[in-house]
């Protein structure tokens, strides 16, 4: 089982480890404790070879950077891991990587392009309508409502919000 392969000592789970304790660090706002276990689970991920395992902690990174308002940061992260699901075939990764780019130009001070945001957001809800994701599709609607509404596009920020809910 995976709990004897990580008492017996597989780095490979040891950095799993490290991405979950990362990303619940992240969860309740501890941003450099998360970037912390997030950088030795990739260090232990990229030692091995294990392309899953850096593409979705370079997603989770990407996005720990973008709360952190380090934007080049967390673009690179996002690219690498976006490139990684690409290979790999990782759509519901991609869905959420498309969704972090969308919220990434809409946040960045550099670039200001909503309408490039909305595009990254409807790329990730058309890969999670795809695999009926009803998580991702609600939280992308509702970030799409908000890029949307900033453009001035009220009708349909509001069929987004009505369909986040609904979801």
């Amino acid at each position: 089982t995976r709990i004897q392969r990580t008492l017996a000592g597989d780095p490979v789970e040891l950095g799993r480890t490290h991405a979950l304790l990362g990303a619940l660090a992240n969860g309740v706002g501890k941003r450099s404790q998360a970037l912390a276990h997030m950088n030795t689970a990739l260090q232990i991920f990229e030692q091995y070879d294990q392309k899953r395992g850096i593409a979705h902690v370079s997603c989770n990174l990407g996005y720990v950077h973008l709360k952190k308002a380090e934007y080049e940061l967390a673009l690179a992260s996002l690219q690498r891991s976006l490139s990684l699901a690409e290979q790999l075939g990782d759509a519901p990764l991609a869905s959420v990587i498309f969704s972090n780019l969308g919220e990434l130009v809409a946040a960045s001070d550099n670039s200001g392009d909503l309408e490039e945001a909305e595009q990254w957001y409807k790329k990730g809800l058309v890969l999670a309508k795809r695999f009926n994701d009803r998580e991702y599709m609600s939280r992308w609607n509702a970030g799409l409502a908000a890029v949307l509404q900033e453009q001035g596009k009220h009708n349909e920020a509001a069929a987004c919000i009505r369909l986040a809910l609904t979801i």
